[in-house]
C-alpha cells in the first residue's frame, strides 16, 4: 500500500515538473510570437491591415450578412467591435460595429460599380474574407461568396486576438494533460 502511494507521489511530482514546464514554454512562445508580430506590423508586414485602411465605397450594389452567434477569443462578440469584409482582391468592401454583444448585422458589403474603372468591391462569385478588431476570422459556412444584389447570408465568425490562439491551445493543452494524469492517479 506503501508503494502504491509513494507512486501516486512521485507521479504527481512528475506531473507539476510537466505542468510548469508546458506554463515556461507557453509563456515563451506567446512572447516571441507577440514580439514578431509587433516587428512586423512596424515594418508593414504584419496579418493586420494597414494603420490607415482604404475607406470603403458603398456603392448602389451590396449583398447583407448578420450573425446571431459570432465569437471573439471563444466569447461573444463584445460591444464595439470591428468586422470588417474583404472582396478577393483585399478591397474592404463592408464594416460594422458590433452593438449587441454576439451578434452582428445586417451588414452591407458591397459590390463593384461596373460604370468606374476602379474596383470598389466583390464581383459575383468572389471570396470574402473577415476580420475581427483587424484579426483574421474564420466562418461557418467556411467559404463565404458575394452573391448578387440584395441577397441576404448568415454568416458566424470565429476570431481570435492577437497572441490569444496561443492562450486557447494551452488551455486546451493543460485540460488534457489533467484529465490524462487524473485518470493516471486514479487507476
Amino acid at each position: 500500500m506503501s508503494q502504491r502511494g509513494g507512486a501516486a507521489a512521485g507521479a504527481i511530482r512528475w506531473g507539476l515538473v510537466l505542468l510548469l514546464l508546458v506554463l515556461a514554454l507557453a509563456a515563451l512562445l506567446q512572447n516571441v510570437l507577440s514580439r514578431h508580430a509587433l516587428e512586423e506590423a512596424a515594418e508593414g508586414k504584419g496579418k493586420t491591415p494597414p494603420a490607415q485602411p482604404q475607406q470603403i465605397a458603398k456603392t448602389t450594389i451590396w449583398m447583407n450578412v448578420y450573425s446571431p452567434s459570432s465569437l471573439l477569443d471563444e466569447e461573444p462578440l463584445p460591444l464595439g467591435a470591428v468586422i470588417q469584409a474583404y472582396d478577393a482582391q483585399g478591397i474592404p468592401c463592408g464594416e460594422f460595429v458590433v452593438a449587441h454583444a454576439g451578434k452582428f448585422g445586417l451588414m452591407p458589403i458591397y459590390g463593384d460599380d461596373p460604370s468606374t474603372r476602379l474596383d470598389e468591391g466583390a464581383l459575383p462569385g468572389d471570396a470574402i474574407t473577415f476580420r475581427v478588431n483587424g484579426s483574421e476570422a474564420a466562418s461557418t459556412p467556411a467559404k463565404i461568396r458575394w452573391t448578387t444584389y440584395g441577397d441576404v447570408q448568415r454568416v458566424d465568425l470565429y476570431a481570435y486576438s492577437p497572441g490569444s490562439e496561443i492562450q486557447g491551445w494551452f488551455a486546451a493543452t493543460v485540460y488534457k494533460l489533467g484529465s490524462s494524469f487524473e485518470r493516471h492517479v486514479t487507476r
